[in-house]
């Protein structure tokens, strides 16, 4: 058995090798009529060419209902022949003038963000920042190189900045703003001035005559201040006088009634209900604290620096408030 197996091999190993070399030589060689098969059109091509020569045939035979329509639209409207001299609107040939060439129309820049603004850094250009509105994103400053939606700042200047779109460089503005017609001018203000006070210096002008009546209304009105009403508020000074022992004073005038409150008014602190009230008269108060002051200079315990400063700083208190009340009573008597 093992015999047989080794006879095999030896048999099946040489027609192996044939049948490979066989099938090589068969992919190597080159078959002679591969060419006609690849210029041939394929049936794409085919297809096109027929339906291209329809159409042509199509086109150069025109229907007879067209022709004649447009025989009787030349009938009825004939083509107009054409001068051959032409007028130059320019000048002559002999001017010397030439045509203005068209001024370009800046392009038209598209851009994912709207430029609202530029601060410029003349000292630092780097430290430049520009104001822009992105979609999405709000208001926002960009500085010089930053990248916004896939475009490149590549400079800021004053008003404008250089975008750099995959390469392509363009200049975007700011958007200047439309005049308001409503809002007026520094001329018209002062021409419209200029004409009132014209009007004001003039006698003979309505505008004069207006003026003046309505500055009388005016002085009329201001000066409509009855007798009734000065009593009352006389009657009301009077009563907040009493209430709060302070003296006020009323100017009078012919149009102008005021309530003069001094500056230097003492306020008075409550004190709390189970404590002792002391006396309501400035001047016994004080003749009081003098009478303390006394005691504490005649006890050696109590006559110390401090305690003899702050008496004396109460006594002039008491003194000063004692002076006020007698001229406020004095103010009221004058009354």
């Amino acid at each position: 058995m093992l015999n047989l197996l080794k006879i095999c091999t030896y048999i099946l190993v040489p027609a192996a090798v044939v049948i490979a070399g066989k099938i090589a030589m068969d992919s190597v060689s080159v078959s002679t009529g591969y060419e006609d098969v690849l210029s041939a059109p394929t049936a794409s091509e085919t297809a096109q060419q027929s339906i291209g020569s329809q159409s042509d045939d199509e086109d150069s035979t025109e229907h007879a209902l067209i022709t004649a329509a447009m025989a009787l639209a030349q009938k009825i409207n004939p083509p107009i022949e054409k001068s051959g001299t032409v007028v130059s609107r320019t000048g002559g040939p002999d001017s010397g003038q030439k045509p203005e060439p068209p001024t370009p129309k800046p392009p038209v820049v598209y851009t994912k963000f709207k430029l609202l603004g530029t601060c410029v850094n003349h000292t630092n250009p780097a430290r430049s920042i520009a104001y822009i509105d992105v979609p999405g994103k709000g208001k926002q400053w960009v500085y010089k190189g930053e990248d916004v939606n896939h475009s490149v700042i590549k400079d800021i200047m004053a008003g404008s900045i250089l975008v750099d779109q995959g390469g392509s460089v363009t200049e975007l503005f700011v958007p200047q703003a439309a005049p308001n017609p409503l809002l007026k001018t520094a001329g018209s203000v002062g021409q419209s001035r200029e004409s009132e006070l014209t009007a004001q210096v003039q006698p003979g002008s309505a505008e004069a005559a207006a003026y003046a009546q309505a500055q009388a209304e005016e002085a009329r009105q201001q000066a409509s201040v009855t007798e009734d009403e000065q009593e009352r508020r006389e009657e009301l000074v009077e009563k907040a006088t009493n209430r709060r022992g302070v003296s006020y004073t009323v100017e009078k005038s012919s149009q102008v009634h005021r309530i003069i409150r001094p500056a230097s008014t003492s306020r008075t602190v409550s004190a709390p209900a189970n404590t002792p009230r002391g006396p309501t008269d400035p001047a016994e108060a004080a003749a009081n604290a003098k009478k303390l002051l006394s005691v504490m200079e005649s006890n050696p315990a109590l006559n110390s620096s401090a305690n003899k400063e702050n008496m004396e700083k109460l006594l002039s208190v008491l003194e000063s408030m004692s002076e006020e009340k007698n001229d406020a009573s004095e103010a009221a008597s004058d009354k």
